[in-house]
């Protein structure tokens, strides 16, 4: 992991480049950890975020929580990742489509993801069993969601497409202890078909729905 060096407020390394393409030790995660975190508590201290440039080698930053828990409060100006391919293809997907999920609608309500380059196994020796993809993440300068709503939007997001075979009208009795008849009037003012189902819906149609079915 490196920084970038033009915030001195932001500046850290925590990574052992050498052994890049080794599976993550227990040590290697609990630097990676230790490193947000002292991002995090320095930009607070500072009262402005942090200017990040993660360079993650192979299975070092991979997990889809980490895309997510990188974009908390305070929000980095910018993110660079490598991350397993499959990762990339679902922070990016559009609704409706067989990877769109949970971690696209969170990642895309506060940030630009891009995928910058793919990255073939071969590039590392020995080379992993995966692909690789660089991926830029740039916060937006209007979040569809406020921070402050974030925690609540999160949970709200996973409980449904917890239950993305059920369609909307159900799935907000579930999450939001609505009636059925409450449950079709929240997504008929929203004009969204009761029978749908949350894949359909974009993060910003998501963002909405959470607010105007709080009870």
């Amino acid at each position: 992991m490196t920084a970038e060096r033009n915030d001195p407020s932001a500046t850290a390394q925590a990574a052992d480049r050498t052994s890049a393409a080794a599976p993550p030790s227990k040590l290697q995660k609990d630097m990676v950890e230790r490193a947000v975190e002292h991002f995090s508590l320095r930009a607070r201290a500072a009262d402005r975020s942090p200017r990040l440039l993660i360079d993650s080698q192979c299975n070092l930053l991979w997990q889809s929580s980490d895309a997510e828990r990188l974009l908390q409060p305070p929000l980095p100006v910018r993110a660079v990742l490598l991350v397993q391919e499959e990762v990339a293809e679902r922070i990016v997907a559009a609704p409706d489509s067989r990877e769109y999920g949970a971690l696209s609608v969170n990642v895309q309500a506060v940030a630009r993801a891009e995928i910058v380059r793919s990255v073939p196994a071969s590039a590392f020796t020995p080379p992993p069993k995966v692909e690789s993809s660089v991926m830029r993440f740039t916060p937006l300068e209007t979040p569809l969601v406020p921070l402050d709503e974030l925690a609540e939007f999160r949970t709200f997001v996973q409980a449904a497409f917890g239950m993305r075979r059920k369609q909307l009208a159900n799935i907000l009795r579930s999450v939001r202890s609505l009636s059925l008849e409450e449950a079709a009037a929240v997504l008929a003012g929203q004009g969204i078909d009761p029978r749908a189902r949350p894949e359909t819906l974009s993060p910003s149609q998501l963002a909405t729905l959470m607010r105007a079915s709080r009870s």
